[in-house]
């Protein structure tokens, strides 16, 4: 028994398996074609036909030979319902590096991807050192196996496409012919007679069809002559081939390009021979396999062919001058055939997000996204279109001085891992590897001397037992090792390569055993040290040269070699420096600086950046306080005001790169002050973290020692008050509670920052603070640093407006102020600071930015006329709201409803204007944003509605015959109120910070949010503009078209003229014409045109719609019950259709009745005017 309720319940689910199994059916009468050889297979998971052919045997990197767009991979295979292959068959995984892990490189979407089973794979080789490949087995399935070796593949290939989906891309040279991709690019056509139908040529004749049309013989695309589009003559067509044989020199010719492949391999059917005799024998395609005919065959079929030579894409990734990660491509190829890779984060490739590059604003170039300090490359995976590629691998470092004590460390295990464990081992290995380094330092620190090498077991023995001596050592109540991730796991499952972050009170431990791990080496992932230097390539000092081998990943070390042609004499130290790094001094004079006589202030300057970079450079000794003293001295003197001269952006760097150097002895902070520089440097750790950093009010403008303090507590508000503190740094959390070396560089003035614009536009308004974090130039997702200022100048000026800012180096050592990444917040209280929220780390700044405004009186003048016009347009728009709530009658008319939405939007728009009028918003908040969005709709659904109007005002006024569309006034209202709505939601969707910027007029009280930047010319004025155009352009017909009356041309009747005039008035505040004054109201005489329209556009409406037109008068009439008797027209239009034939004479045609002031009769009739 069914009941009731589940009647419509059982007919659904009948009625989509009917449906499913339609569509089922008509998906199986397609009939499934694949290129000769080939035979068809279906996947398990979707269905889907695949045609498939073995090919080999091959090397592994032969993949796409003789098989254009090959998509075979293991996971593909495995999913077909094939018979599987008895052969050895590649696989698409190898050794992500000699003796690493499998990772797929099909030049898939897959690509990267790690072999999950690795550990499971069969035959994997004791040697570490190998690059191994994977092959499958019929037997073992999964082995490994030499990359060099030769075995199978399938050419994986989709079957024909129909003709609706077939493609002539690149074959415009050729007439009429078809794109084939694969399994060989090729264009074919097949060639007809003159009347279409099908041809009679021999293979010479063929030939010379061929070329006439830009092609040659079929040869590369034989496998493609099954397809039915090819097909002319009949069911089983014979093809000519471009190929010949001769029997006297044994060989055959293809094109006309002469081969030596023999016969045999030819693909001849098995029951045809070659041709008999000594005559030349030509090629054909018959039944899908090869054939020999003689000269005077015919063909009554031809296919012309153009072979297709696919690119190579060159891929180059490298660094550009501000250490951005740029790709650049030879082709204009699609973004999302890019793939690119990291292995700055773990033990196998990781994606990394690419951009187009719209700083270089380049066709060709991407932008990567690092992760981390590593390598970056990218391959290119349209094997389709072009021949597959990969880029370089190349490095890229964050900041070089975050590198010094950052080492590789190569362990051998005890026992086994597996991906699954891995991250739980680690913490295992992290603790002991910790307190092998802890105790080695410790030891040679207690003990004296140097390290050396030793027996490993004797030396663990000897730690061990130093351990029991020393109880009062216990590691872990300090910090030794940072950060430590895997660079590499092997196939033995023991061996491991990791980086980590060495602490700088800890000392590199030579090879040694631990607890169960052996220690192979730690070597320095960056900077090599040889006599005391520090460098990167190679550096010559006294007759020897010591070059730093190895690589980022592995680590590096010194080798040293004699130089032959070198004078024992020579005290000289020359640095040579790759690619990578920053530029070295060729000398270096001392590590430790002592008084400087004086010297002009540009040698001074000169001493000050040579004296700095040495120090910063020479890591032989620790850097103390008073090595930076005479240093300092000197900064300070060329940060006075009355010096002028220019200081280039070195100096901020290498002030910068002093914080990660100094030694603080033991203590928690270090501190520098002078009269206009101070620095303040703290190791933060979990127990001790840094918050950021206040610096006091002063009755004096001058730093000293007392006003900085390193703040460790938690923030509290209260230290926002401007009476107590002159800036305080608030540092996010990810940053505070991590162990790190934090650095501050306080500047007195703006002398240090040279702008690249010698006018300077932007007058900084604050100390200048730079905030330096070891190894973070930027902020987890959300977080941010709060830099709140005390303004130096008090309130801006009229013609000024506050941002803040950060100083963005250039070439030439100069710079600019960026607002980029950067909000300015104004204090919500008088007495507090103001807020700069920065995404980033820098030099921050509050700074003046000057804007263009009026004359004081112009905008006091503008302002009263914009209130005015605003009361009056709101008073006007309401009466037109009221009589549509009144009057019946009046809102059913078509064009009173369009004319009763148009006033909605005007309203909010003006609504809007008059809160932005009266509400000052300084900051970007809720309030603010929601006064933005709304004033942003409210302007696009006026210009909408304008548009809407415009339109029915033009075909009214000028089309004599049109047709009534269907729901006219839906379709405005959707087209009207939800073109806006889309327009709005999608800016809030991409860029909802675009309402952040406040939007300025010429006046500074009309400051208010609103769309900046590109969204403002997309989202604004685009739109406005168009409408405008349209608007404009349709006034000018309706204007044309009035004014070309016969009556006012024959005669010259002065009321119609003044008719037609004040229709003309009304179609501009109408159509919102006056708003074309907005896009230039720059200018004060179209500022005054545009307020003195724009804003009174609701009124004028009023005027028009209420006041001027006479029905509407009387139904107020008749509601205020004022007594009259008069004639009522039945139409009451502000401009009527009079001349309905050649024979009217004025108001002959008109048609009115008399009615009683207490209904009038022409209410009731139908508005049948065309213009209302």
């Amino acid at each position: 028994m069914v009941l009731p309720h589940r009647v419509p319940t059982l007919a659904t689910l009948i009625l989509i398996l009917l449906l499913q199994s339609s569509t089922e059916a008509k998906k199986s009468k397609r009939k499934v074609i694949c290129p000769i050889g080939f035979q068809v297979a279906y996947s398990n998971i979707k269905g889907e036909p695949i045609c498939y052919r073995i090919k080999g045997p091959e090397k592994i990197s032969d993949k796409y030979v003789s098989c254009t767009g090959n998509l075979y991979t293991a996971s593909l295979y495995n999913s077909l319902n094939l018979t599987k292959s008895e052969l050895v068959l590649w696989t698409d995984y190898r050794s992500a590096y000699p003796g690493g892990p499998f990772i797929d490189n099909s030049f898939t979407k897959s690509t990267g991807s790690l072999l999950e089973s690795t550990f499971e794979v069969d035959n994997i080789l004791e040697s570490i050192d190998d690059e191994l490949c994977v092959v499958i087995d019929p037997v073992t399935n999964f082995t490994t196996t030499g990359c060099d070796e030769e075995y199978y593949r399938y050419c994986l290939v989709e079957p024909y496409a129909d003709e609706d989906s077939m493609s002539r891309e690149g074959c415009e040279d050729l007439k009429g012919s078809w794109r084939f991709w694969s399994p060989r690019a090729t264009c074919l056509s097949p060639a007809t007679a003159v009347g279409g139908g099908a041809v009679r040529a021999t293979w010479f004749q063929s030939k010379e069809i061929c070329d006439k049309r830009g092609g040659t013989v079929l040869y590369n695309g034989w496998r493609y002559s099954n397809n039915p589009l090819l097909h002319i003559s009949g069911s089983f067509p014979i093809y000519p081939l471009g190929i010949t044989y001769d029997p006297q020199r044994h060989s055959h010719i293809v094109n006309e390009d002469s081969a030596t492949a023999p016969p045999a391999e030819w693909g001849l059917g098995e029951n045809l021979g070659l041709a008999s005799g000594n005559e030349t024998s030509y090629g054909a395609v018959r039944n899908g396999l090869w054939d020999l005919v003689n000269s005077s065959y015919l063909f009554f079929d031809i296919i012309c062919e153009k072979n297709v030579e696919l690119k190579k894409v060159d891929l180059v990734v490298s660094a550009d001058e501000q250490n951005k990660l740029i790709l650049t491509v030879s082709e204009n190829v699609d973004g999302d055939n890019i793939q690119c890779f990291t292995d700055s984060e773990t033990f196998y490739p990781t994606p990394v997000k690419i951009s187009f590059d719209d700083i270089h604003n380049k066709l060709l170039t991407f932008v990567l996204k690092p992760i981390a300090d590593g390598f970056y490359w990218c391959v290119h995976t349209d094997s389709k279109r072009y021949l597959v590629s990969e880029s370089n691998k190349a490095l890229w470092v964050r900041e070089e001085q975050s590198l010094r004590y950052n080492f590789a460390v190569k362990m051998y295990l005890d026992k086994e891992y597996r991906f699954d464990n891995l991250e739980r081992l680690k913490k295992i290995w992290e603790k002991k590897l910790k307190e092998y380094i802890f105790y080695s330092t410790n030891y040679y620190k207690i003990n004296g001397g140097i390290e050396q090498t030793q027996d490993p077991k004797t030396f663990e023995d000897v730690l061990k037992d130093f351990k029991l001596v020393h109880p009062d050592l216990n590691p872990r109540e300090k910090d030794i090792i940072y950060g430590m991730k895997f660079k590499k796991v092997f196939l033995d499952a023991r061996t491991v390569l990791v980086h980590l972050q060495l602490n700088p009170r800890m000392t590199p431990v030579q090879p040694g055993t631990w607890d169960g791990i052996k220690i192979e080496y730690m070597k320095p992932v960056y900077f090599c040290t040889a006599d005391k230097h520090e460098f990167v390539d190679l550096v010559k000092v006294k007759c020897q040269i010591h070059k730093c081998v190895g690589n980022f990943n592995d680590g590096v070390q010194v080798v040293t070699t004699s130089d032959e042609d070198c004078s024992k004499t020579t005290e000289t130290l020359i640095f040579v420096e790759n690619e990578v790094t920053s530029a070295a001094p060729t000398t270096v004079t001392s590590v430790r600086l002592g008084p400087r006589p004086e010297v002009p202030p540009e040698d001074q300057l000169q001493q000050v950046l040579e004296d700095l970079e040495n120090l910063i450079n020479n890591g032989s000794a620790p850097v103390l306080l008073e090595d930076i003293s005479t240093a300092f001295d000197q900064v300070d003197g060329l940060l006075e005001e009355n010096l002028d001269l220019n200081i280039p952006g070195q100096l901020l760097h290498l002030l910068d790169g002093i914080g990660s150097r100094l030694e603080l002895g033991g203590s928690e902070n270090a501190t520098t002050i002078r009269n206009n520089i101070a620095l303040l440097v703290s190791d933060a750790v979990p127990e001790m973290p840094v918050k950021g950093l206040r610096i006091a009010a002063r009755d004096n403008d001058s730093f000293y020692e007392g006003a900085f303090e390193i703040l460790r507590e938690e923030f509290d508000s209260s230290q926002l008050s401007s009476d107590s503190n002159e800036a305080v740094v608030q540092l996010p959390n990810s940053v505070a509670t991590s162990s790190r070396r934090i650095s501050f560089v306080v500047f007195r003035n703006d002398r240090a920052f040279l702008s690249k614009d010698s006018a300077g536009d932007s007058v900084v308004n604050s100390r200048v603070l730079s905030v330096n974090v070891e190894n973070v130039t930027l902020f987890e997702t959300g977080e941010s640093v709060d830099i709140h200022f005390s303004s130096l100048s008090g309130d801006p000026a009229r013609n000024e407006s506050r941002a803040c800012a950060f100083w963005q180096f250039v070439e030439g050592g100069l710079g600019y102020w960026s607002q980029e990444g950067c909000t300015f917040i104004r204090a919500t209280k008088p007495g507090m600071l103001d807020t700069c929220r920065c995404n980033h780390l820098t030099h921050f700044a509050e700074i003046l930015v000057p804007k263009a405004v009026f004359s004081e009186r112009n905008e006091a003048v503008l302002e009263l006329l914009t209130i005015i016009g605003c009361f009056l347009s709101i008073f006007g728009l309401t009466m037109i709201g009221l009589t549509a709530a009144l009057f019946r009658s009046w809102r059913r008319d078509f064009s009173n409803k369009i004319w009763l939405q148009l006033c909605i939007a005007i309203l909010l728009v003006i609504v809007s204007f008059i809160v932005i009028i009266f509400a000052q918003f300084d900051n970007y908040d809720i309030p603010c944003m929601l006064v933005g969005v709304l004033l942003h709709y409210s302007v696009l659904a006026s210009f909408c509605w304008m548009l809407v109007a415009a339109v029915l005002s033009y075909r009214r006024l000028v089309m004599v015959f049109t047709r009534d569309a269907s729901h006219k006034l839906l379709r405005a209202s959707a087209f009207s109120w939800g073109a806006p709505c889309a327009v709005v939601g999608i800016l809030l969707s991409v860029a909802p910070h675009s309402y952040a910027g406040r939007f300025e007029e010429k006046t500074p009280t009309g400051a208010f949010c609103y769309p900046s930047g590109l969204a403002l010319w997309l989202a604004v004025f685009a739109p406005i503009a168009a409408m405008l155009l349209a608007n404009w352009t349709l006034f000018i017909l309706i204007v044309r078209s009035v004014f070309a009356s016969r009556r006012i041309q024959r005669h010259g009747d002065t009321n119609e003229a003044m008719r037609c005039a004040s229709v003309s008035c009304l179609l501009v505040f109408l159509f919102g014409l006056p708003w074309l004054f907005g896009l230039f109201a720059y200018n004060i005489v179209l500022a005054y045109l545009f307020t003195l329209t724009a804003t009174f556009q609701g009124f004028v409406l009023f005027i028009f719609f209420v006041v001027g037109n006479k029905k509407t008068r009387d139904l107020w009439l008749n509601k205020l019950k004022i007594k009259q008797t008069r004639k009522v027209p039945v139409t009451s239009s502000t401009f009527t259709n009079r001349s309905t034939g050649p024979g009217w004479r004025g108001g002959a045609a008109q048609t009115s009745v008399e009615a009683k002031v207490s209904k009038p009769r022409s209410l009731t009739s139908p508005d049948d005017s065309r213009f209302s």
